[in-house]
């Protein structure tokens, strides 16, 4: 655990156009249960789409929309930042499945007062015919 750092506030921010909801649900159901007591999750929609407003408000998650999407996804974090609240954010891809202990793992870098920015390695599993034909994704 970081001994310098306390219990920061840490916002979960996963930026979306168009990915399938039901990947959504997976994906935020899994940031939702990231072992960390002080944090909160939003979506961020570039696809403006209302199953994901509904999908976020089912979920407990915080959903923002914005207007255009000028920018792409870095676009759509810029215009997410000034109503973030966290001391430290973590941006998840839409598809992605955080493991429950990334921000225990990650936090203790931030004792280094020379790391500002953090980069986790990704690791893609590829899945098998039956798992693929048992359901989506």
């Amino acid at each position: 655990d970081p001994a310098d750092i306390g219990d920061p506030q840490i916002d979960v921010v996963v930026p979306t156009l168009n990915e399938p909801v039901e990947m959504l649900r997976r994906s935020l159901i899994q940031a939702l249960a990231i072992d960390y007591k002080n944090k909160s999750v939003y979506l961020l929609d570039d696809g403006k789409r209302d199953e994901a407003r509904d999908l976020c408000v089912q979920l407990g998650v915080s959903y923002l929309r914005r207007q255009g999407t000028e920018g792409g996804k870095a676009g759509n974090i810029n215009v997410a930042l000034p109503k973030l609240e966290g001391e430290f954010i973590l941006i998840l891809d839409a598809e992605f499945i955080a493991f429950r202990e990334i921000l225990k793992v990650a936090l203790g870098n931030f004792d280094d007062p020379k790391v500002g920015v953090l980069q986790l390695p990704q690791s893609y599993q590829n899945y098998n015919s039956f798992q693929r034909n048992s359901g989506p994704y």
